[in-house]
């Protein structure tokens, strides 16, 4: 019974800090100050260090742990012994369970679901999104081609004629990051690197890139996806542990922070991506000016563009649409009332960063 009255107070705790969360956004940003930023940044120190994705290493341990459980209990069932002994097993399993769901409700709450009701990014950092016109999208999707067509000659390729990052790509998106920190106060204070998942074929059938996960504190990524996308990806999770999350401020964050390296390879993940944002809005605008637009690409990022969508073909299942509506929920339960179009809301930020730069 202790465990249950633990678990208890635990989701009454998760329960009462979103409720007040949601009703009170100066309390959402004193909670952000005064309490996740030191809380976070001792998980981003404890589980930083290590090379490999902790939270992925515990789903697998728990799943087998699982499997351990339901084992011994049909053994016991079969063997037609110790029946008292099963029911008090699954009790005693169902207590723990019940007081490990609450201690992960809890983590999330503190470590990532407040923090969607705090003060954005933008506002608090001066970016003004406002009504834009097809004029204002033409020139920053021409501006955005002009800055990719100029890397080209400046980016690494493998032997299929793919861009890759040259050096070590997690030193670069994390330098970039803490570059960045220094004009957006928001953003100050110590990176962990981002882990790729060992098994990142599971986010590809999910069609996810990238996941923050608040239990660890950790910003992972998915591996697989064409290199090029990974630098923008990285910067997106780590963008979440500084808790902004909602996900087009997190794009934006992106990037701020590839624009902002010093490595061309993570300024073109930053541009291509901002690339495909804006120009998915200008079609539904100009269809003719996107294709005279279009027509401007320089060869390295066709191919690049072409690579990604061969890649993403192959995991179009119905896993990924299941997937994306789960998230699309998510998002909605947690006051992004765009759910998964949200992420497209970046175009109005990066065309308000273009008007800061006049």
């Amino acid at each position: 019974m202790k465990k249950s009255k633990i678990a208890c107070v635990l989701f009454a705790i998760s329960i009462v800090l979103t409720l007040i969360a949601r009703q009170s956004t100066a309390f959402a940003d004193w909670y952000y100050v005064t309490i996740y930023r030191p809380i976070s940044t001792v998980f981003a120190y404890v589980f930083g260090w290590l090379p490999f994705s902790v939270v992925e290493f515990l789903l697998y341990a728990i799943l087998l742990y699982l499997v351990f459980l339901i084992g011994r209990a049909v053994v016991y069932r079969v063997r037609m012994k110790k029946r008292r002994a099963t029911k008090q097993s699954i009790l005693k399993g169902l207590q723990n369970l019940f007081l490990f769901s609450s201690i992960l409700c809890v983590l999330y709450v503190v470590n990532c679901g407040v923090n969607y009701h705090k003060t954005g990014f933008a506002e608090q950092e001066g970016f003004e999104v406002k009504a834009y016109d097809k004029e204002e999208l033409l020139t920053v999707c021409n501006t955005l081609t002009n800055e990719i067509n100029g890397l080209e000659d400046q980016l690494t390729k493998d032997e299929d004629g793919n861009t890759v990052i040259a050096g070590d790509m997690v030193s670069h998106v994390k330098e970039a990051m803490q570059s960045i920190s220094n004009t957006y106060s928001s953003l100050k204070g110590y990176y962990p690197s981002p882990k790729g998942l060992l098994f990142s074929e599971i986010l590809s059938y999910q069609d996810i890139t990238g996941i923050y996960v608040p239990f660890t504190v950790e910003a992972n990524y998915n591996s697989d996806i064409p290199i090029y996308l990974q630098p923008f990806t990285m910067c997106h999770e780590l963008s979440h542990l500084k808790g902004i999350m909602r996900e087009e401020e997190a794009n934006f964050v992106a990037f701020l922070a590839c624009m902002n390296a010093d490595d061309p390879g993570v300024r073109y993940s930053g541009l291509m991506n901002a690339y495909t944002y804006c120009m998915n809005e200008l079609i539904n605008y100009d269809p003719e000016g996107f294709s005279e637009i279009r027509k401007q690409l320089c060869e390295q990022a066709n191919h690049d563009i072409m690579n990604k969508r061969a890649f993403w073909d192959k995991y179009e299942t119905k896993i990924a649409t299941i997937s994306n509506k789960v998230n699309d929920v998510y998002l909605k339960a947690n006051a992004q009332t765009e759910g998964t179009n949200s992420y497209n809301q970046v175009t109005g930020l990066i065309l308000s960063y273009f008007r800061k730069q006049k």
